[in-house]
């Protein structure tokens, strides 16, 4: 009986000794030992010498001898083991810095980035082109423009056109005779849904703006105690953009200030003109002296002087004026070769001359 339990303890031990040496991760049976034998050299090897060492043990026991001989091969096992996991280790590291290479690798990449470096630019300038065409307006940039448009309340009159462009605002400022503000009592939009207005409730001026384009509608204005109301044409879409118009409506306004030896007349075209800076086409412009160009400027139109000028003229009399909100005034009188006005509280004289400004 004890000699049946050795022979098994020692098959044990063989069968872990084995399954050791062979680098398998379970214990191995007689069947598998013969399936190792057939499938490899080095393994056969093993099994001769363990089967060896197995009948010696049968016998004698297990001598010191076979112990030594079972050391040395689990010994060489463990090495052989080690090198086996630095050379995976190794081929898994060449694996991965061959992974660029791998066809497999290179087609996941052209799948999820189809695109080239220069391609990816081109079609960045492309979207940015894109995204610049579509924020511009259509044709060309619109033109900006101030202007100043005298309001004839006759029943026959073309009422004034201001010109809109979508994303531009508008001001119209409502001025009197005597170029002093006209507060609005009221306002009425033909088409509010193409057309923004906003207004304070108290003074002269309005803002309008165009929410789209190509769209035309109208506008009503009540000013203050006036009794007709002032209408305008709103066109939307145009080439050139009315940034501020100013609106000269016959007739003294609720803050009126007339000037001594004043005329005013509001229907004059020329003096309008040269309130918008815009001199006749025949005119012809003098020298001045004493003061800065473009504090004074005067012309010579049909056999009168007119003058655009921020000072004040005292003398000598003129015959017609006109006021702009800035404190522009365009002046109409007979040709004097000297002027006195006034400038911040003191007088001044000026010297005209009938040689051609340079």
């Amino acid at each position: 009986m004890r000699k049946n339990q050795r022979l098994d303890l020692i098959k044990r031990l063989c069968c872990w000794t084995l399954s050791a040496a062979c680098g398998f991760s379970w214990l191995v049976s007689p069947v598998a030992l013969a399936d190792a034998r057939s499938s490899d050299t080095s393994v056969q090897d093993r099994l001769e010498e363990l089967q060896s060492i197995m009948r010696s043990a049968a016998v004698n026991g297990i001598s010191s001898a076979d112990q030594e001989r079972l050391a040395a091969m689990n010994s060489t096992q463990r090495n052989s083991a080690a090198n086996n996991a630095d050379a995976s280790s190794a081929n898994n590291g060449n694996a991965e810095r061959r992974a660029p290479e791998d066809p497999l690798f290179a087609q996941t990449v052209q799948q999820l980035i189809p695109m080239s470096p220069r391609q990816i630019n081109k079609l960045k300038e492309v979207y940015a082109e894109t995204q610049a065409a579509a924020a511009l307006p259509p044709g060309a940039s619109a033109k900006p423009t101030a202007s100043a448009l005298a309001v004839d309340l006759s029943p026959n009159a073309t009422p004034p056109v201001i010109r809109l462009g979508a994303g531009y605002i508008t001001s119209l400022v409502f001025l009197d005779s005597s170029g002093q503000p006209w507060p609005i009592a009221a306002y009425s939009l033909g088409d509010p849904n193409s057309f923004n207005v906003q207004w304070d409730r108290k003074g002269n001026t309005l803002l309008i703006q165009s929410s789209t384009f190509f769209r035309n509608s109208n506008l009503a204005v009540m000013l203050r105690d006036l009794n007709t109301p002032v209408m305008i044409t709103l066109m939307s879409g145009q080439k050139v953009v009315d940034y501020r118009v100013d609106l000269r409506v016959p007739g003294a306004g609720p803050n009126a200030v007339f000037l001594r030896n004043s005329v005013t007349n509001n229907s004059d075209p020329t003096l309008l003109d040269l309130l918008n800076g815009v001199p006749p086409a025949t005119a012809k412009e003098i020298k001045v002296q004493g003061v800065d160009r473009g504090e004074f400027r005067a012309w010579m139109f049909n056999k009168r002087l007119y003058i655009r000028t921020s000072l004040h003229i005292i003398s000598p009399g003129w015959q017609s004026v006109m006021g702009s909100v800035d404190g522009t005034r365009a002046y109409c009188m007979t040709y004097a070769p000297v002027l006195l006005v006034t400038r911040n509280g003191s007088d001044q004289l000026i010297n005209l001359s009938l040689e051609p400004q340079n």
